[in-house]
């Protein structure tokens, strides 16, 4: 059902965009280029999603509900610790600027 839908959007964003490159005035090339572009990309996702569609097999869980998931948790742990040390770093050196002579 999602790969039908996924074939279907992709293949009416193409098509939207072949359509919105040929009204593309002479005096404005980027806009031409940029339907171009759009519809060369929607093109290939729709050529790359009609490959790989019926391709899952089901039964095959790439994360079974039993395993914990833990790379986000890690990578946010990881990100907290880089923002928190650098806030308190800032406070300090902005607070001690204040206490020492000039």
């Amino acid at each position: 059902m999602w790969d039908t839908i996924k074939l279907i959007v992709f293949g009416a964003i193409a098509v939207l965009a072949a359509i919105a490159a040929n009204y593309a005035r002479p005096d404005d090339p980027a806009y031409l280029v940029n339907a171009i572009i759009v519809m060369l990309v929607a093109a290939i996702a729709f050529i790359h999603a009609l490959r790989q569609s019926g391709n899952e097999q089901p039964g095959l869980d790439p994360h079974p509900e039993t395993e914990y998931l833990d790379g986000v948790i890690r990578a946010g742990v990881i990100a907290t610790t880089f923002w928190g040390s650098w806030a308190f770093w800032s406070a300090w050196s902005s607070h001690s600027s204040w206490l020492s002579p000039r």
